[in-house]
């Protein structure tokens, strides 16, 4: 029976001291922009070093890449950062039920106007989808009496309640289709059934 291959234990005790390597304060950044840059290393590595080339920028993002202690530590944080079955199901669950109230508040004089800064509005930022603002300026009256007028208009478009809610009915398997796959999804041909009638009946049927 063939053995397998050792390795010396000096090695492993390397391998470890090696992932054990705190991070310099280069590499530290390089990683927190790598993931901000969504895990594109030239420009993860041009935000810490702005005045070198693209290709300069590259070649050494590469070669920051091959440090093992970089490495582990990418992982690290995406394993951290990854959304878990549960989380996303609770997203799911909050955009289903989403509301615009959270972004609303009613001010002096009654009327209802767009709050982003609110602690309520930071909160559900997640259920925006599309946003779009437009400011107005223009001056009412004329002559002496002419004021400056300003005005704002936010338009909000959250994610979609209905595709949501469907999402998560498919999760639970409220959607679930059947399929013969002797048919490949086709229907069944009418099947032939040979009935027994016994002898007294063919007697009486003929």
């Amino acid at each position: 029976m063939p053995q397998s291959a050792s390795v010396p234990a000096e090695d492993i005790q390397a391998e470890d001291e090696i992932q054990e390597i705190a991070l310099t304060p280069e590499e530290d950044l390089f990683v927190t922009y790598l993931l901000a840059e969504n895990m594109n290393r030239t420009r993860a590595y041009l935000r810490g070093h702005p005045n070198i080339t693209v290709e300069s920028a590259r070649a050494s993002a590469s070669r920051m890449l091959t440090r093992v202690n970089v490495q582990a530590e990418v992982n690290r944080r995406m394993t951290e950062e990854a959304m878990s079955e549960e989380e996303g199901v609770m997203r799911l669950s909050r955009i289903a039920r989403g509301v615009i109230t959270p972004f609303l508040k009613q001010g002096p004089d009654g009327f209802m106007y767009f709050d982003l800064s609110h602690p309520d509005a930071d909160a559900n930022m997640y259920l925006i989808k599309e946003m779009e603002t437009k400011r107005e300026r223009r001056l009412v009256g004329s002559g002496e009496a002419a004021e400056e007028w300003e005005g704002e208009w936010v338009k909000v478009k959250l994610h979609d309640a209905y595709t949501a809610t469907v999402d998560l009915l498919k999760i639970y398997g409220k959607f679930t289709k059947k399929v013969d796959i002797t048919t490949d999804g086709k229907p069944l041909p009418p099947a032939l059934v040979n009935v027994y009638i016994p002898q007294n009946n063919r007697e009486n049927n003929a």
